[in-house]
């Protein structure tokens, strides 16, 4: 890991208390307005010096383009280096959900993703009406998926190798048309394997059980349908895309459609922000956030510090641990914040090469897709303390200096709040949090 101890400097104003109309004294507790604020929520930014933007207080790397949903709930696309403000449909409107932070890259292993009226798309028993209908990103490039047999349903696919103990993730944005249902199918184990999704209710139907899926809304009545499998064979099969009249019936009726676009192949055990390809795979490129030392409260003189942190983690996209804050010199000084594969919450000390761990109770953090959490903590010389009560003796605090602080550096999901007091804020501080 990458951890400060505490001592004489910018820290010196241990227990600072919110002077009159402070703007960012909402954001304290028990009166102690935080030294550091960093809301990608509602993009106000507070350093040691005060009110800060984005780009100064924090550098930013992804070496890639980037997809996310603006407040417009339209799916857009960022350039490189330029962080990514997310939404989410929250009770029928667009809320803001942080900042968007994937530190894994991701390769959509599928050519021409939205292009399925190209010749790397089979049809089987279908037809494909291209640019018929408005997209996820506002442009009308939708597709219209025409089941054209009475006896069977129709179908578009694509090959793709993989390798036996590959976990992939097949997904695509899809909405109702005459039709209410489509059905993902892959053949990683050999035999055909089928999931089905309620696109007028928004729900999954049938989950073959050898498949997680999920589903989200982007408004307008298109969801991101997706399945994750772990394949028990090396092979090259098809991953093929059907609609269906109903829950579990690959033989409908009469001839009918649904609109799609966006699918998507990647390694992973979730979804991940779509990638737009053409005639070859394209990857989004792994991204970083650090907050810049000199905008940190400065180390030698505070015997105390106090931190929380909010958001919410994609856990079945990392189901091991998750790193969500880093602030360390790599070798013996560091705060670490990080969720373990149960779900508990970790804080890791260590000052002088000593380190202490401090952790809650198993499962204290869910396993869904927009898992939320908040871990806080506070540090003095001879104790390391957690919202939920949990503590452990320490001797020393760490000596940070001129370390950098790192948010998410092994985590997939969104950053919301960061906070940080260079005081303790206290048990009562930590729990009104």
């Amino acid at each position: 890991m990458t951890g400060s101890r505490f001592q004489s400097g910018r820290f010196a104003f241990s227990g600072r208390t919110a002077p009159l109309r402070d703007p960012f004294a909402a954001y304290g507790v028990n009166g102690m307005v935080p030294d550091v604020v960093a809301d990608f929520s509602s993009s106000v930014f507070r350093a040691a010096q005060g009110p800060v933007a984005f780009h100064d207080a924090f550098d930013f790397a992804r070496g890639s383009t980037a997809t996310y949903v603006n407040s417009s709930g339209l799916l857009s696309q960022s350039v490189p280096g330029e962080p990514r403000f997310d939404h989410r449909l929250t009770g029928g409107t667009w809320q803001s959900a942080g900042l968007l932070l994937e530190s894994e890259a991701r390769t959509n292993l599928l050519l021409h993703a939205s292009g399925f009226d190209t010749s790397v798309w089979s049809r089987s028993r279908a037809a494909i009406s291209p640019n018929d209908a408005l997209a996820p990103d506002g442009t009308g490039t939708a597709s219209r998926l025409t089941s054209t047999a009475d006896t069977f349903d129709g179908a578009v696919q694509q090959s793709v190798a993989y390798l036996i103990g590959d976990v992939l993730t097949f997904s695509v944005y899809a909405k109702a048309g005459d039709r209410e249902f489509i059905f993902l199918r892959e053949r990683t184990h050999g035999f055909a394997k089928d999931s089905y999704f309620n696109l007028s209710a928004g729900v999954t139907g049938t989950v073959n059980s050898v498949h997680t899926a999920a589903m989200e809304a982007l408004g307008n009545g298109w969801y991101r349908c997706a399945i994750t499998v772990q394949a028990t064979r090396s092979a090259i099969s098809a991953f093929e895309i059907y609609n269906s009249e109903e829950d579990l019936n690959t033989s409908s009726a009469q001839p009918g459609f649904t609109y799609i676009w966006g699918a998507q192949l990647e390694h992973g055990g979730a979804p991940s922000s779509f990638i737009p390809t053409q005639t070859s795979a394209q990857t989004r490129a792994a991204e970083s956030v650090t907050l810049k030392s000199a905008y940190l409260p400065d180390s030698n003189a505070s015997h105390a510090v106090s931190i929380a942190l909010e958001g919410a983690l994609d856990r079945a996209a990392v189901p091991g641990r998750a790193v969500l804050l880093e602030w360390s010199d790599g070798v013996t000084e560091g705060l670490e914040y990080a969720v373990a594969a149960d779900g508990r919450k970790e804080v890791l000390h260590l000052a002088g090469g000593a380190g202490t761990t401090v952790s809650s109770a198993p499962g204290s953090v869910g396993l869904s897709r927009h898992e939320p959490f908040e871990l806080a903590s506070r540090h003095t010389y001879s104790e390391v303390a957690l919202a939920d009560g949990s503590s452990a003796a320490v001797s020393g605090i760490p000596v940070l200096g001129s370390q950098d602080l790192i948010l998410g550096p092994g985590m997939m999901g969104h950053v919301e709040m960061l906070r940080l007091w260079a005081s303790d804020i206290g048990n009562m501080g930590l729990q009104t949090l």
